[in-house]
């Protein structure tokens, strides 16, 4: 399941997008300009690109979705990312074994990070970079009870109320 959008109010449950491995930007769930979807129950595992991403995709929701070992050896996959998507809500999710991020946002203010486990990811469990150049920082988010062994910021910001 591949270039979903654009789109508006999609329902996105219950898929499996597996083992995509067709070129190095295989994703299981891509969705592109693709606001308010909801995207839960879906299975995303072992694909050479990010297990679930989204790109300019304001207002979703990404709830209950498990994306492990997905990416490329040293590449900027990750199981779940986000990018110029804010005001999304992710929450419930597993990202487990990912190359490189387990859960990665960028860009996204707005966003709440709910009960999310995240762990043995290349570099961090939980991304949240300020070092891109028009990004807002990740203090523009909400993160609670988020589970994972490294994160950027530490682990200490990802538990701010």
């Amino acid at each position: 399941m591949q270039n979903c959008g654009p789109s508006a109010g999609r329902h996105l449950h219950h898929n499996q997008a597996n083992n995509h491995a067709t070129t190095d930007i295989s994703t299981g769930i891509f969705l592109d300009h693709s606001g308010g979807c909801d995207l839960d129950h879906n299975v995303c595992n072992g694909n050479l690109g990010t297990g679930i991403y989204l790109g300019a995709a304001p207002n979703c929701s990404v709830e209950h979705n498990e994306a492990n070992n997905n990416g490329l050896p040293h590449s900027y996959n990750a199981g779940i990312g986000l990018d110029m998507s804010p005001d999304c809500k992710v929450a419930h999710n597993v990202a487990n074994g990912n190359r490189m991020f387990g859960i990665a946002v960028a860009r996204s203010c707005g966003t709440v990070f709910n009960q999310n486990s995240a762990y043995g990811n290349e570099a961090y469990d939980l991304f949240a970079p300020d070092w891109y150049p028009d990004t807002a920082p990740p203090s523009c988010n909400s993160y609670r009870d988020n589970r994972g062994a490294t994160a950027l910021p530490s682990l200490e910001f990802w538990d701010v109320k």
